[in-house]
């Protein structure tokens, strides 16, 4: 058997759910804002991490997802992105997948490597939708990718993953979960991307930002996620993104 710090990790890949009212409101859009103006459009989605065991991670996009003013559903997390709507099938065939995929990589990799990710998490979790909608017939074709940084070797495990109570103690763990539901109501939205902070016999939840001061003064920093995988052996897409920051700045 192979030793486990030879074995990369393995994510979990998102699927899409859009729900009729996103195609509703699409066609509108074309129709009434787009028209002939096939450029990106930016648009938003999320996801959920309490799903039974067995369910897919997915991304969900409904009719509010055009609108970037609007809040996301309690207990879900946000994802943002771009929308590409074009005119024709053979378009939409032959449209530049790679390209637009190296586009929307290039932006997270921006956002890590300028700190902006640390003060906004939600620029971690992308999106990229290619569509074309044939509204005379309502046929609607359209292509999902969630860009991610690679790294330069694959991320590798060093142990089996552990769930909470194999590391904590019950105890442990209900105040972690305490600290987090106090951490997660104290925003407009959920905080996918944050931090365990251990000091002394205190366990608190923290903001990535917070990250280089807790180191500083000492502190055990975890970091930690909120996981839309119900596999127990294998994390969701967005950790991706996520060790590629943590890599890059510390």
């Amino acid at each position: 058997m192979a030793d486990n710090r030879t074995m990369p990790l393995q994510f979990a890949p998102f699927s899409s759910f859009l729900d009729g009212g996103f195609w509703h409101q699409l066609c509108h859009n074309k129709v009434n804002v787009y028209g002939l103006d096939d450029s990106a459009r930016p648009i938003n989605a999320s996801y959920y991490n309490g799903d039974a065991s067995g369910m897919p991670c997915r991304m969900s996009l409904e009719h509010s997802s055009f609108d970037m003013s609007s809040k996301t559903p309690s207990q879900y997390f946000r994802a943002e992105g771009h929308l590409y709507n074009k005119n024709t099938l053979e378009d939409f065939k032959n449209t530049d997948k790679k390209q637009l995929l190296d586009q929307e990589g290039a932006q997270v990799w921006k956002a890590i490597t300028s700190g902006a990710a640390l003060e906004n998490t939600t620029q971690l979790s992308r999106l990229l939708l290619l569509t074309f909608a044939d509204i005379k017939k309502y046929h609607f074709y359209y292509w999902f990718a969630f860009p991610c940084v690679c790294p330069a070797q694959d991320f590798t495990l060093v142990r089996p993953p552990q769930t909470l109570l194999q590391v904590f103690t019950p105890e442990q763990a209900d105040q972690i979960l305490e600290r987090y539901r106090e951490f997660q109501s104290r925003g407009k939205e959920g905080v996918a991307f944050f931090i365990i902070v251990e000091e002394a016999d205190t366990l608190s939840v923290d903001t990535l930002a917070s990250t280089e001061r807790h180191m500083q003064k000492g502190h055990k920093v975890l970091f930690a996620f909120a996981d839309p995988c119900t596999l127990e052996q294998h994390p969701g897409w967005p950790l991706r993104n996520y060790l590629a920051l943590i890599l890059h700045h510390w």
